[in-house]
């Protein structure tokens, strides 16, 4: 059986079948005026952190397992965020604009 590991820029261990998961999710609207859904695939145990750009967190999620969440995106500024998700210590992160 053919198996490799990688060590992504977080400096932790992933797989190329948990890499290959994590580039299957998505985000829509974007740029979006009220809500920021996130397609999962139905992988499990997912943590969503939405950040400001100057590192502020403004929303957080862990343990999500569903096919698509959704991010409330009312009660915050028209401005630039990053989502960052994090699938068995594999990370992605997306830019998200907020009009």
């Amino acid at each position: 059986m053919d198996f490799s590991v990688i060590i992504n820029d977080e400096n932790s261990l992933s797989t190329n079948g948990e890499l290959k998961l994590l580039n299957e999710i998505y985000t829509y609207p974007n740029p979006n005026e009220e809500n920021i859904n996130i397609y999962l695939n139905n992988l499990e145990n997912v943590s969503v952190k939405l950040v400001s750009v100057n590192g502020q967190t403004i929303y957080t999620e862990n343990n999500i397992s569903s096919l698509i969440h959704t991010i409330k995106l009312n009660d915050i500024s028209s401005r630039i965020y990053f989502l960052k998700v994090n699938y068995k210590g594999t990370r992605k992160q997306y830019k998200i604009i907020r009009k």
